[in-house]
């Protein structure tokens, strides 16, 4: 079979939630298809930054997408009542582009990655899959707690229209795919009669190997991409509040930072005792592993959390929220330790470093939990009816 797929961003390396996912989906059915990439840059694209990966596809077109255009794009579809992200991506090119692609019939599907990207081929008459993976109406939901000023006008602004968006594209599309439960029963609080199914997130156990959380050291990490807003909100929530009540009860401890494009508002933590804002890290299996806990105090945001399932695999235990634990199959005090005020998640925390035998229990269960359920072949499976 021939696949089309439609990504927003450039997809190499694939770092970050949304591209990890789309580079394991691309892995995953390009084993048995042929598969082909359309995609938008706003920045130059390298021969080196293709060359690495290219035994993962057939072909790639990309469009660039100067941030400038997206901008006047985002004034135009406001005016039509469209969703920024839907406008912000809106070209042409791309149009031209997959209507030369589609109209030669050379591809037997299309798979859409994100609700960005559906307007460019919902009227063609193909097999078509709708990758959503988040609600990204949720998400905006939870975002306006947490936001003050200009960013919380365009949450609330935006979370309506996304939400209009979000109640009939699926309508388009022979499947539409989300990562957790937790995504799939809120959209149908929208409509009842939506038709998403869960295709979750999983795990290269093969890059993420394990080691047994044994060792004596305080040490305490955040990995994720540091440009989004949920994580950002998280490790200030961690800096400014839970961090320093944990330094009360275990001085020496550290917390390290570790993700690509730190914004100011996190790189000025770096200013507080202790706290160490590493940037962009290749390797990040080291960090994690010399750490006794790997935090995700998540308070927005939606689907799975690839960061939690990533220090399951590589076997240091994890203490998370509510929301950090939606859409993964693990129980509170088994696989990892659920907290959802800044006095608890320190208590936990703190439990962890200083019981050894505690941390090395949740290690191995983790660890199993991720080989049984959050492989990407496991994961992945329901693509085996194409």
């Amino acid at each position: 079979m021939k696949i089309l797929l439609l990504t927003s961003r450039f997809p190499f390396p694939p770092i970050g939630g949304d591209k990890l996912r789309f580079f394991n989906i691309l892995k995953y059915l390009g084993k048995n298809h042929e598969t082909s990439i359309l995609c938008f840059t706003d920045r130059k694209v390298m021969p080196d930054m293709v060359s690495h990966y290219k035994s993962y596809f057939n072909e790639i077109d990309v469009v660039y997408l100067p941030k400038v255009f997206s901008y006047v794009n985002c004034i135009f579809g406001l005016l039509k009542g469209q969703p920024l992200q839907i406008s912000y991506y809106k070209s042409k090119k791309m149009e031209r582009l997959v209507k030369e692609k589609l109209s030669q019939n050379k591809f037997d599907m299309v798979f859409v990655h994100l609700i960005r990207m559906a307007e460019y081929v919902k009227n063609y008459p193909i097999y078509k899959i709708l990758d959503m993976t988040d609600a990204q109406s949720l998400n905006y939901i939870r975002a306006m707690a947490y936001t003050t000023g200009k960013w919380s006008i365009i949450h609330r602004f935006e979370k309506d229209l996304v939400r209009n968006y979000e109640q009939h594209i699926w309508r388009y599309f022979n499947k539409t795919y989300v990562v957790s439960p937790v995504d799939r029963e809120y959209l149908k609080t929208l409509n009842k009669d939506i038709n998403v199914e869960v295709l979750a997130n999983g795990v290269d156990i093969e890059k993420y190997q394990f080691r047994l959380n044994n060792h004596r050291n305080s040490q305490i990490c955040f990995i994720g991409n540091m440009r989004t807003f949920p994580n950002t909100d998280a490790v200030v929530w961690f800096s400014k509040e839970i961090f320093p009540l944990i330094k009360e009860e275990i001085p020496d401890t550290k917390f390290f930072i570790i993700g690509a494009e730190p914004s100011r508002r996190v790189r000025e933590l770096s200013k507080m005792t202790d706290v160490i804002v590493t940037g962009e890290i290749k390797e990040i299996n080291q960090y994690v592993w010399d750490s006794a806990v790997s935090v995700a105090p998540i308070r927005v945001g939606a689907g799975i959390q690839n960061k939690i399932l990533e220090s399951m695999a590589l076997g240091t235990p994890v203490v998370t929220t509510s929301i950090g634990l939606e859409g993964i199959e693990a129980k509170p005090g088994k696989h990892l330790l659920v907290a959802d005020t800044p006095e608890e998640f320190a208590r936990k925390v703190v439990q962890l470093i200083k019981d050894r035998d505690l941390r090395m229990q949740i290690s191995q269960k983790a660890r199993s939990l991720i080989e049984e359920k959050y492989t990407w072949e496991n994961t992945l499976r329901a693509l085996n009816i194409l």
